[in-house]
């Protein structure tokens, strides 16, 4: 399953250069699994208990494949870009999705694995100073083992949390108001990362595209998101990724620098990796082994660690 996941995440990042049978020449070649019709891919999200059925979003709206990629279908078309797509781990047939339609509507669920969509954004807020425009959401996650329970981020507005399967949302911003009154426009909240070893804990991480990186970072809870504390700053982070096997565990991907940074005490302390040298673009973690990661980076290639990062080599799947 994970090298299914991980042949989409390779395409999400070259999706624009997706046209010819080989992504590279010599030993290092990918074949072309298909791609949707929609424009470039920005995120995508494997059915647990199935992967060949993978959904992707991209410009025209989110499509599915039951085939591994070969094929697509469209299932939610969209005038705006879908920011994001979430598969319930308990129920693969249920799904949530991103998705601002003007002007008033931000977030859609799925009980049927796409087939069908229904709002389901009672609580998300409004703009500031637009109150008939709801906020758009950028990043939605489910808890993997509370039914009902999961979290969506927005733009302008903060987190939430739904534990009635969205039927309804209410904000869990306690501990974030410095971070969403000095957050510019350059500055967003990143998707919530939920601990599956313990639920309650949760990583949120924090990025800024200026210079200015004191809001930036990573803030924790322990509580289910009741509340929030600083756990790393000075940094633009993109996404957290835990170690399923071991969650004092955690990787960090670093915006501007383009790096990865790790901690192995649950985010008190954290260095960079030091076997690849080069910008990276894009990580994956293994889930069944955290230690086992792949990074897309500067060097034209995908490269393989089996051991968190100490030392690589080049991907040569074909």
């Amino acid at each position: 399953r994970f090298r299914s996941e991980l042949v989409v995440m390779v395409r999400s990042v070259l999706s624009l250069f997706l046209v010819a049978p080989e992504i590279m020449a010599g030993n290092y070649a990918w074949s072309l699994m298909g791609a949707p019709d929609g424009g470039l891919v920005l995120n995508t999200v494997a059915n647990p208990d199935n992967s060949s059925i993978v959904y992707v979003t991209a410009g025209a709206g989110i499509f599915r494949s039951v085939d591994s990629g070969a094929h697509w279908s469209l299932i939610f078309k969209s005038s705006a870009w879908p920011n994001d797509i979430a598969v319930d781990p308990q129920n693969p047939d249920i799904l949530y999705a991103a998705v601002f339609v003007y002007p008033d509507m931000s977030l859609f669920k799925s009980s049927d694995g796409g087939d069908s969509w229904k709002e389901s954004d009672s609580g998300i807020g409004s703009v500031p100073g637009f109150s008939a425009i709801k906020d758009t959401i950028r990043g939605v996650s489910v808890d993997p083992v509370n039914e009902g329970v999961a979290y969506a981020v927005g733009l302008q507005t903060g987190v939430y949390k739904t534990t009635d399967g969205g039927q309804t949302w209410g904000t869990i911003n306690t501990g974030l108001s410095t971070v969403l009154s000095t957050c510019g426009v350059s500055c967003r909240l990143g998707r919530v990362v939920v601990d599956p070893e313990n639920t309650k804990v949760l990583y949120l991480p924090v990025y800024n595209s200026s210079s200015d990186l004191s809001s930036a970072g990573i803030h924790k809870s322990i509580d289910g998101g009741s509340h929030w504390s600083p756990l790393l700053t000075g940094k633009s982070i993109t996404n957290v990724y835990i170690d399923s096997q071991d969650d004092t565990y955690l990787y960090a991907l670093v915006s501007g620098t383009n790096s990865v940074i790790a901690s192995t005490d649950t985010g008190v302390t954290w260095a960079s990796l030091v076997g690849y040298q080069g910008n990276v673009y894009a990580l994956a973690v293994d889930p069944q082994n955290g230690k086992h990661i792949f990074v897309f980076g500067s060097h034209y290639g995908l490269f393989e660690s089996s051991n968190a990062g100490a030392t690589w080599s080049k991907d040569e799947t074909s």
